[in-house]
């Protein structure tokens, strides 16, 4: 499969070389350019969250797209703030910061997963700890810990869940 320029470059970037020969195995069934940078976008740099996505994207295109694309919980309806059709990078794009990932500010305070806090799991060599402050219902904010870097991601709630299962005790 002929990646997009944009596409070939932003794997370069984002995956180490070994990642970059699991990334080009996860991405083969994918054929459109658009579902390819929302799953690229979604992975933001790990192997382990792009395989997870790329199997999504197998069995419903429209939640891949919509999640990279549009960010819920701020209003109403979902708004739109990036567009994946155009190539990594595109001034023509929607806003100059589009790449930039980070927690969406809420329009007011209201917590949500307080049970989650200051849970960690491990996914290869990666850490992840969920913060004290969760603003979405559908999404958990956590600090990602690799090698010497560390930043806050947003990953979809139901993956957290999946991930800290068997640390969770159920109390009922």
């Amino acid at each position: 499969m002929d990646l997009p320029d944009d596409v070939a470059r932003y794997i370069e970037r984002s995956f180490t070389i070994e990642g970059c020969r699991q990334v080009a195995a996860c991405l083969e069934k994918i054929y459109t350019p658009r579902v390819l940078r929302s799953v690229l976008y979604l992975a933001d740099g790990s192997v382990s969250m792009l395989k997870h996505y790329a199997a999504r994207a197998q069995s419903d295109i429209r939640e891949i797209v919509l999640a990279a694309e549009y960010e819920t919980g701020i209003s109403a309806t979902p708004m739109r703030l990036r567009d994946m059709s155009l190539p990594f990078g595109h001034e023509q794009n929607l806003g100059p910061n589009w790449q930039r990932r980070g927690p969406a500010k809420a329009p007011r305070k209201v917590l949500f997963h307080e049970e989650l806090i200051g849970e960690r799991f491990k996914l290869g060599d990666v850490r992840y700890v969920v913060l004290k402050e969760q603003t979405s219902a559908s999404h958990v904010f956590l600090r990602r810990y690799a090698e010497l870097n560390s930043r806050v991601v947003k990953l979809p709630l139901i993956f957290v869940l999946e991930q800290l299962a068997e640390t969770i005790e159920m109390v009922g």
